[in-house]
C-alpha cells in the first residue's frame, strides 16, 4: 500500500477540542443533527470552512499521544480534520471547487496549523481535481505546494505542468486546476506578504528540487509539530522562520532564469533573498547579487535606476523594519538588545542602536516607550 493511502486508513480515536484564534472550531457535543464546523481565517477572510451536519464524516481530532492519521505529529495549536464520502465532499466545497471520481470513496485527511501570516496544510487524499484560487484565497499571499508522495497535475493556461520533485508556486491572478490520479500526500504553504513588501503576482510556475525545498518539508512539518499559541515568543519565532521560507522560495527559480530578468525582476529579487535571510549578520551585497544569479555591479546598477537607493542600504532597511517591529511587540520588554540585534541580524547592540536612531530619532527604549504612549492614548 502507497504511504498517502496507508495513512488515510490508519484509525485514531477522535473527539471535541476548543480552538483560540486565527482558528476556531464551534462544535457541539455531536449528537444526530448537530453541526461540527472548522474555521481558518486570516485577516477575517475565511480560508477553510468545513461543515457537516453527519456524525464521523468531518471530524476534528485533538492532539493525538503519538501520530495523526497525517503521518504529522500536532502541537496545541495545530488541528486535523477528517472527510469521508460524498457528505465529505461536499464539506470540503464550502470553501474550494472540487470534484472527485467516485464521491463515495472520497476521503482525505487535513492537519491545519495557522497564525496571524502564516498557514500550513498537511493533505492526504484519494483522488480529486481542486480549481484555484477559490473564494477563500487571500490577495497578496503566497502559495506554495510541496508533494511528499504522488504526483500532481496541474492545468495552466500555458500548459500542463507535472510535480513529484521541487514544488509549485500558485498565483491567486493565475487560475489553475490542481488534479491527481491517485492517493498523494502534499504540504500547502500560504504566507500573507507584508505591507511593506510588493504585491506583484509572478505566474504559476515550477520550484526546482534543491536544498530550499527539502528545508521547507521539513520545516513545514515542524511549524505543525511544535506551534503553541499560549507561546508568543515561540509562535512569533515560527511565523517568522516560515515566512522567510516562503520568501526563500519565492527566489527559486530554473537554474538559467535569471539570465532573463529585468530590472524590476532583479531587484525583486533581492528583494525576496534580503527578505528570507536578513537575520544573518554575513549577508552582504556579494552575497545577494550571488544568489540571485547576477554580477554585483549590474545588481547595484538595477536598483539604483528602479529605487534610487543602494543594495547595502535594502539590506539595512529591512533589517531595521524588522528590529523597529520586534522592539514594538509587548515580549521586547523581555528581551535583551543583543537578541534583538541578532535576530535583526545586525552583528552587535550598538549597530541596532545607531540605525534606530537613524530611523527614528529614539533610542530602542524611547521608541517603545513612545508606542507604548500611543497605544495607551489610543485606547
Amino acid at each position: 500500500m502507497a504511504p498517502a493511502a496507508a495513512a488515510l486508513d490508519d484509525p485514531r480515536q477522535s473527539g471535541a477540542a476548543h480552538l483560540g484564534p486565527p482558528i476556531g472550531v464551534d462544535r457541539a457535543s455531536l449528537r444526530n443533527g448537530e453541526t461540527l464546523s472548522l474555521l481558518v481565517t486570516l485577516r477575517r477572510r475565511t480560508f477553510l470552512d468545513v461543515r457537516s451536519s453527519s456524525i464521523g464524516v468531518a471530524t476534528v481530532i485533538p492532539r493525538p499521544s503519538h501520530l495523526n492519521p497525517l503521518c504529522v505529529p500536532l502541537s496545541a495549536g495545530a488541528r486535523a480534520v477528517r472527510l469521508r464520502g460524498s457528505a465529505g465532499a461536499s464539506a470540503l466545497r464550502r470553501t474550494v471547487d472540487v470534484s472527485v471520481p467516485t464521491s463515495a470513496g472520497f476521503r482525505m485527511d487535513l492537519a491545519i496549523a495557522a497564525t496571524e501570516r502564516v498557514r500550513v496544510i498537511h493533505v492526504v487524499s484519494t483522488a480529486f481535481a481542486v480549481r484555484w484560487p477559490g473564494t477563500s484565497a487571500v490577495d497578496g499571499s503566497s502559495v506554495f505546494l510541496l508533494p511528499m508522495d504522488g504526483v500532481l497535475a496541474v492545468d495552466t493556461t500555458s500548459g500542463l505542468l507535472e510535480v513529484e520533485e521541487g514544488g509549485l508556486a500558485l498565483s491567486t491572478e493565475d487560475p489553475v486546476v490542481i488534479r491527481t490520479s491517485r492517493p498523494a500526500r502534499f504540504l500547502v504553504l500560504c504566507a500573507d506578504n507584508g505591507v511593506s513588501e510588493r504585491r506583484r503576482t509572478d505566474p504559476v510556475r515550477l520550484v526546482p528540487a534543491t536544498s530550499t525545498t527539502a528545508t521547507a518539508r521539513t520545516m513545514l512539518r515542524a511549524f505543525l509539530a511544535e506551534l503553541d499559541p499560549e507561546n508568543p515568543v515561540q509562535a512569533e519565532y515560527l511565523e517568522g522562520t516560515v515566512l522567510r521560507l516562503a520568501r526563500l522560495l519565492g527566489s527559486e527559480r530554473e537554474e538559467g532564469s535569471r539570465e532573463r530578468l529585468g530590472l524590476h525582476d532583479m531587484v525583486e529579487a533581492a528583494l525576496q533573498v534580503i527578505q528570507a535571510d536578513y537575520s544573518d549578520p554575513t549577508l552582504d551585497p556579494s552575497t545577494v547579487a550571488r544568489r540571485c544569479r547576477v554580477s554585483l555591479r549590474t545588481l547595484q546598477r538595477a536598483v539604483a535606476d528602479e529605487r534610487g537607493s543602494t543594495l547595502r542600504r535594502l539590506i539595512s532597511d529591512v533589517r531595521t523594519e524588522n528590529a523597529l517591529r520586534l522592539v514594538g511587540t509587548p515580549e521586547s520588554s523581555i528581551l535583551p538588545l543583543s537578541d534583538i540585534a541578532r535576530r535583526s541580524g545586525f552583528s552587535s547592540p550598538e549597530r541596532l542602536r545607531r540605525a534606530i536612531a537613524t530611523e527614528t530619532g529614539l533610542s530602542p527604549s524611547e521608541y517603545r516607550r513612545r508606542l507604548n504612549g500611543e497605544d495607551l492614548a489610543a485606547g
